[in-house]
């Protein structure tokens, strides 16, 4: 505790009696300061002139922008670069060597399974390739047997043509044979004239001779008109056809077919009387019953059961 100062009068007193003696620094703390009173101003006293205004340095100010900007590019180059080196040099830590071995076993394991798909597939390409591989060679059979089959019948065809072309030139021979004696009706020639009744008496030497009511006649077959003539007598002069041979393939060693000739084919039909239809019919004969003759055994036995009567009318009986 700091004791209370004594009366100020004292304080002075004992100042006074001891100028040069100190004070000690309780006593100096517990002085109360001097009021210091200033004197005013005189009305003599001059103001201070002002000072001059300071001018901006833009160019120095620009500069030392400049000079900053410069100054943190290439610290921040700095950086970079040596961000990039630590991250070249950098030594990596176990978890990150660790991550690393899991992402090269992943794409191991990728392209793994890649390569055993694209296995897969190959092995399923090739059956499915050896399958075709095998229907291909049964549609190669199968053509090869419908070649021979087609071989076999266009041989047969064409012998059947033969045998047709054969034929066909034996019915004219002997048509042609034929014609002697064949009743033509009214014959015309070329020059106008018509012979009524003719029949035919001889082909030779391209000349046909007929014998008419007016008596016999010779002159070249070509001059004859054929419009008018039997079916017979068309067919041995090859107006006409009995079979359609237009189709018909060239037979080997033969020329090829030309263009057919304007004819007509010959249906068999009723034959037909050259001077008129007549309206003759024979009378049916009578039925004949031989009474000699055994009766047919039909192999069935018919059951006496009395009902059956001997018929009432007579037997035709043949004399």
């Amino acid at each position: 505790m700091i004791p209370e100062p004594a009366d100020k009068t004292d304080e002075k007193e004992m100042d006074l009696s001891t100028p040069g003696q100190p004070e000690s620094a309780p006593e100096a703390e517990m002085r109360e300061p001097e009021q210091v009173t200033a004197s005013p101003a005189t009305p003599e006293a001059t103001p201070a002139p002002d000072k001059p205004a300071r001018k901006i340095n833009w160019g120095g100010i620009f500069l030392d922008s400049a000079l900053v900007l410069v100054l943190l590019g290439i610290i921040g180059g700095g950086a970079w670069f040596l961000n990039q080196e630590l991250a070249v040099y950098r030594v990596p830590s176990p978890m990150e060597l660790a991550q690393a071995e899991h992402l090269e076993l992943c794409k191991q394991h990728e392209a793994l399974q890649d390569q055993a798909y694209q296995a897969d597939e190959q092995i399923h390409m090739r059956e499915r390739l050896g399958r075709l591989e095998h229907q291909l060679a049964d549609t190669r059979r199968q053509i090869e047997e419908i070649n021979r089959s087609i071989s076999s019948e266009h041989a047969r065809v064409l012998a059947v043509q033969r045998e047709i072309r054969q034929e066909d030139k034996t019915s004219r021979s002997v048509a042609r044979s034929l014609l002697i004696g064949l009743p033509i009706g009214n014959a015309a020639r070329t020059n106008g004239k018509v012979y009524q009744r003719a029949i035919i008496h001889r082909i030779e030497n391209g000349r046909i001779s007929l014998r008419t009511a007016t008596g016999p006649v010779s002159f070249p077959l070509n001059q004859l008109v054929k419009e008018n003539l039997p079916d017979m007598a068309r067919y041995a002069f090859g107006l006409d056809d009995m079979v359609d041979m237009s189709d018909f393939e060239a037979a080997p060693g033969s020329p090829a077919p030309g263009k057919r000739r304007q004819g007509r084919l010959i249906t068999p039909g009723p034959k037909a009387h050259p001077y008129g239809e007549t309206s003759y019919e024979p009378a049916p004969a009578a039925p004949v019953v031989n009474t000699q003759a055994p009766p047919a055994d039909s192999g069935l036995m018919p059951e006496d059961d009395g009902s059956w009567q001997a018929p009432q009318e007579a037997l035709p009986i043949a004399e």
